[in-house]
């Protein structure tokens, strides 16, 4: 029977996975440091370069549990009904929600937990790419709402960059928009050498000797055409060391 891998593929890293994610502390600490700076964060980067984890596993665990109350959207069929209905799944009253306009709700929300409330929309460019302009238009004109009316609440939009233009012509309706941004880069090769040697003795892998050298090999064996290495694919390459080591050990 073959052996379950520990290794993500194209899932994104979630919080209870801190012991397995490695090479961005420098990041998280970075994009911490940011959510004090602006009620407003804009996240951006490549395909592929670790946006969702950065949050999800990074950012998730620099916050004790009584520090925030983070709500993950993603578009599904419209945003804004996508955020009221994560707002109705976390609220304890959830009568006192009916009826009531989402900057209410959020409040409502916020007496629940007595905690800042994160509004967390994950892969934002889906509004661009699905949605409508007028369904673009009245969710920044209610992000607007929200950020002025002093509520315990903070946002982050996390987006591809290749999307950005479309924000341009939001900026009328919130001027800060661009303010506090945050791009998520490609992993250095120091990075990438970091998060195979730590995955290697979190699962217990003997990476072939001289381990250092074998590594830098196998790190160019796995950039992309452009030089670049794409997360997904590290993964599998850590997935194939874990096997081979298996083998090698005759447990699989």
């Amino acid at each position: 029977m073959q052996a379950k891998s520990p290794f993500k593929f194209l899932d994104s890293f979630d919080k209870e996975d801190i012991n397995e994610f490695f090479g961005r502390d420098e990041e998280t600490k970075a994009l911490f440091k940011k959510t004090f700076e602006s009620n407003l964060v804009l996240l951006y980067g490549l395909s592929g370069t670790g946006k969702t984890s950065l949050v999800n596993c990074g950012l998730s665990n620099m916050f004790a549990d009584t520090d925030w109350l983070p709500l993950f959207i993603r578009r599904d069929q419209n945003i804004i009904e996508s955020l009221h209905q994560g707002i109705y799944n976390a609220a304890f009253e959830k009568k006192l929600l009916e009826g009531q306009p989402i900057r209410k709700q959020v409040h409502s929300l916020y007496l629940d937990y007595y905690k800042p409330i994160y509004l967390i929309f994950d892969q934002f460019e889906e509004l661009f790419i699905l949605g409508s302009q007028e369904e673009a238009s009245r969710f920044f004109w209610l992000l607007a709402e929200l950020l002025q009316a002093k509520l315990q609440v903070k946002i982050i939009l996390i987006m591809r960059e290749e999307y950005l233009a479309n924000l341009d012509r939001f900026e009328k309706i919130i001027p800060s928009l661009f303010d506090n941004r945050f791009r998520v880069e490609r992993m250095r090769t120091e990075d990438i050498q970091e998060v195979i040697t730590r995955s290697a003795d979190r699962f217990g892998i003997e990476l072939e000797e001289p381990a250092e050298e074998v590594t830098r090999t196998n790190i160019d064996n796995i950039r992309n055409e452009r030089g670049w290495i794409d997360l997904a694919n590290l993964q599998v390459y850590l997935d194939r060391l874990y096997r081979d080591d298996l083998h090698r050990k005759g447990q699989e």
